[in-house]
């Protein structure tokens, strides 16, 4: 379970780390819609009157949909600090470049 007062113990995490995690999570929740799909398929056979999820399919997909939302707020936090870190050079001063130094 996420808990935002408890720190990462990883920081060398990567965005590409990152990505490759979303991507993860968001191939799992389309595998989650395909399976209540089929089993919306199946469960309408069975019966016309039974519009209640499962509590098991409920916790799933709400697990599903946070973990996506972490994984959002993760990417944009560490696209942040990416472009925070960057170092920018500058060009020595004309001073310098005349003097040799």
């Amino acid at each position: 379970m996420y808990n935002p007062d408890k720190k990462n113990a990883d920081e060398d995490v990567t965005l590409k780390d990152v990505v490759d995690v979303a991507k993860d999570v968001a191939a799992v929740a389309k595998d989650v819609v395909v399976v209540e799909k089929d089993d919306e398929i199946e469960d309408s056979a069975d019966s016309m009157h039974d519009d209640e999820i499962e509590p098991a399919e409920l916790k799933e997909v709400v697990e599903v949909v946070t973990t996506a939302k972490l994984m959002t707020e993760v990417v944009t936090a560490a696209s942040a600090i990416t472009a925070a870190t960057t170092p920018i050079t500058a060009a020595p001063s004309a001073a310098r470049r005349r003097k040799g130094v």
